[in-house]
């Protein structure tokens, strides 16, 4: 998995990158970015005993792969944003919205969450739910389910997201899977990172 990142020079609290800043790797199919994803999500420990079957997987053909993702999509006790937008969840289809999907340089400071835990809300709101924000004004400290001390290891640091700005949102790009792990990145001072995103 291609990896790249940047060490900040720290701009500041109130500095925020330019959308401009945004570099385009490369156009990405949707499955190699459900591949992605599923590489992260197995790391999890609920999702351990499905590692040998997705890998299996991933060696047939879309028309078996993508319905099987689908039924894990379906069979989980949340309502996965990623899958959402990339195989349906239950119904909701917003995935078909998607034109094309792309792998991005992307500053951290154009990160958003579109939410983490309810118990963060007010905090991330006082920040526009700008992850490096949240970090800088000393949020994250108050929750210890962040690793700040810890950068994620180089195979876990591309996120996924969604390109699109929002009223009341600072940044350009809605993370729907990785938010843990971009505030990590900005606690370690990283500037950049690899995301895949969703263009409509």
């Amino acid at each position: 998995m291609w990896v790249r990142w940047r060490i900040s020079k720290g701009n500041g609290i109130g500095a925020m990158s330019n959308p401009t800043a945004i570099k385009h790797i490369r156009d990405a199919t949707r499955r190699e970015v459900v591949e992605a994803f599923l590489r992260v999500e197995l790391e999890r420990a609920q999702y351990i005993s499905l590692r040998e079957e997705f890998r299996e997987l991933s060696q047939k053909s879309d028309a078996e792969f993508f319905p099987r993702v689908r039924r894990f999509a379906d069979q989980r006790s949340d309502t996965n944003p990623f899958l959402v937008f990339t195989v349906g969840v239950r119904g909701d289809e917003r995935w078909r919205q998607v034109k094309k999907w792309e792998l991005i340089e992307c500053p951290i400071g154009e990160l958003y969450t579109l939410g983490i835990n309810p118990r963060m809300k007010e905090d991330l709101q006082t920040v526009g739910w700008n992850l490096q924000k949240f970090v800088e004004v000393g949020h994250a400290r108050g929750y210890p389910e962040f690793r700040l001390n810890e950068m994620p290891p180089s195979d876990l640091t591309t996120l996924f997201g969604l390109r699109r700005q929002e009223r009341g949102k600072i940044g350009s790009i809605a993370i729907i899977d990785g938010s843990h792990r971009a505030v990590s990145m900005a606690a370690q001072n990283i500037e950049t990172t690899t995301v895949y995103v969703a263009n409509f």
